[in-house]
Formats: C-alpha cells, structure tokens, sequence
C-alpha cells in the first residue's frame, strides 16, 4: 500500500509520484466487516476507504478489500 507522504504535494492538493512525476489517483476499496456469530460471517456492512496509487509505478487497486474483523 502507498504511503502518500512519500509524495509531492501539489498547491492544488493533489500528489504528484516521486519516482515518475504521475499525478496520485485513488480508487474506492471495500473492506467487508465480519462480525457475525460465525467464522466469516457478517451483516453485510461495508468500511471504505480512497486507496492512493500511481499508474505508472503501482498497480491498481482491486475494489473489494480485506475484511475487518469485530
């Protein structure tokens, strides 16, 4: 995972890459909550949050996250 502090800021608030000068994008991840009586199991609820990448140095984020456990 990114750590965006390793970034340049930009004036604008965006992040531009430190390796290859890519503006910083984010993709939604959904991290699915167990907290059901069961191993694995929950309500269905949903945590997200923006994940930083860059598109030339990282790969893309995939949409579903892991799972938080309660």
């Amino acid at each position: 995972m990114r750590n965006i502090k390793d970034d340049i800021p930009q004036e604008d608030g965006s992040y531009k890459c430190k390796v290859c000068g890519s503006d910083i994008l984010g993709k939604e991840v959904n991290h699915p909550i167990w907290d059901g009586p069961f191993p694995c199991s929950g309500s269905g609820k949903c945590s997200r949050s923006i994940e930083p990448y860059c598109p030339k140095c990282d790969q893309e984020p995939r949409s579903s996250g892991s799972p938080i456990y309660r």
